[in-house]
């Protein structure tokens, strides 16, 4: 489960509509963080970098 993570989605502020249609990235290396984005927004697309 260890590794840095990208994912993509939908926001539903007005002010990130705004700036770049409604879409935000996040990275993080928190699983808990990672899983938590994916079951509560609409997941456009996500990446795991795996640290070997």
């Amino acid at each position: 489960m260890g590794g840095k993570y990208e994912v993509r989605y939908y926001s539903n502020t007005d002010l990130a509509q705004q700036l770049n249609n409604g879409i935000e990235t996040m990275y993080t290396n928190n699983w808990f963080e990672f899983i938590w984005v994916r079951l509560t927004k609409k997941v456009i697309y996500y990446r795991v970098f795996v640290e070997e």
